[in-house]
C-alpha cells in the first residue's frame, strides 16, 4: 500500500494556473472603454493578472483602481465570461475572467487618471469598432462573447 503524502506536500505538487481579470465599462452611448498599453501593441480592457490569494473579483477591482484610479463598488461587477486557455510554449495555461462594470457616469469618466507606467491612453469606441483594435484575437473573442452575455443577461464559458 502506498504511503500517504503529507497535505502540505500534496498541495505543493498540484498544478498552478495563471489567472487574469478584465472589466468592460460603457458610456451612456453604449461605447466600450479601451486602454492603450505601454508594454505591447494594440488596445485592451482595464484589468490584469490576479495576484496570489486574491479572488478574481478582488483582482478586477484592484486593477481598475490601479489603472484608472476608479473605485468601483463590489456589487457593480458581474461575471459575464470565463475562458480557459491551455499552455503553449512559453505562455502558461490560464483562466481569464471578464466582468461587466456597467455604465460609467460623466463624473467617473472625467475622474479617470491613467497608471502612467502601464497605460498611455483610454478612449471609448463603438462596440463593433473596438474588436479589431484589441491586442489579440483571444481577447477579441472574449469581449465579443461578453457583449452577448451582457445583452442576454447570461454567462459564457469559453474553452480554448
Amino acid at each position: 500500500m502506498k504511503e500517504k503524502m503529507p497535505e502540505e506536500e500534496f498541495y505543493k505538487s498540484l498544478p498552478r494556473k495563471r489567472m487574469a481579470a478584465g472589466v468592460l465599462f460603457f458610456n451612456d452611448k453604449q461605447e466600450v472603454l479601451l486602454v492603450k498599453m505601454s508594454y505591447k501593441d494594440g488596445w485592451g480592457i482595464p484589468g490584469g493578472v490576479i495576484d496570489a490569494n486574491e479572488s478574481p473579483l478582488q483582482g478586477a477591482l484592484r486593477e481598475v483602481q490601479e489603472e484608472l484610479n476608479l473605485t468601483i463598488p463590489t456589487e457593480t461587477l458581474s461575471l459575464v465570461c470565463l475562458a480557459y486557455y491551455p499552455g503553449n510554449g512559453h505562455i502558461t495555461e490560464s483562466l481569464q475572467f471578464m466582468f461587466y462594470g456597467g455604465v460609467l457616469i460623466e463624473e467617473q469618466i472625467q475622474s479617470i487618471s491613467l497608471q502612467e507606467d502601464e497605460l498611455t491612453e483610454c478612449r471609448f469606441f463603438e462596440k463593433d469598432e473596438a474588436i479589431p483594435l484589441l491586442s489579440n484575437q483571444k481577447l477579441g473573442n472574449r469581449v465579443r462573447r461578453s457583449y452577448e452575455a451582457i445583452e442576454n443577461n447570461t454567462f459564457y464559458y469559453l474553452d480554448n
